[in-house]
């Protein structure tokens, strides 16, 4: 492991702290269990795959299965 230091708001310790006793964890245990949930969930939002499948499932209840008649749409608009 790689030791580093982090500012923390007060509110923010208090929870962590708070979260630890409820857990019988170490603080530095669950910091990193809710670092890893969170970059976890940001990898999964930006996965290209995952929009892949987000604009295969806007074509299909369109009635076009190959997405060509709105690749445009698809690509350029908002997930």
């Amino acid at each position: 492991m790689i030791r580093t230091q982090v500012y923390l708001t007060e509110d923010l310790h208090h929870r962590i702290n708070i979260q630890a006793k409820r857990e019988n964890k170490p603080a530095a245990r669950v910091i990193r269990d809710a670092l890893e949930e969170g970059l976890d969930k940001r990898n999964t939002e930006i996965n290209a795959g995952h929009l892949l499948l987000q604009m295969a499932k806007k074509a299909v209840p369109s009635g076009d299965p190959d997405g060509s008649k709105n690749i445009d749409r698809d690509l350029y608009e908002e997930i």
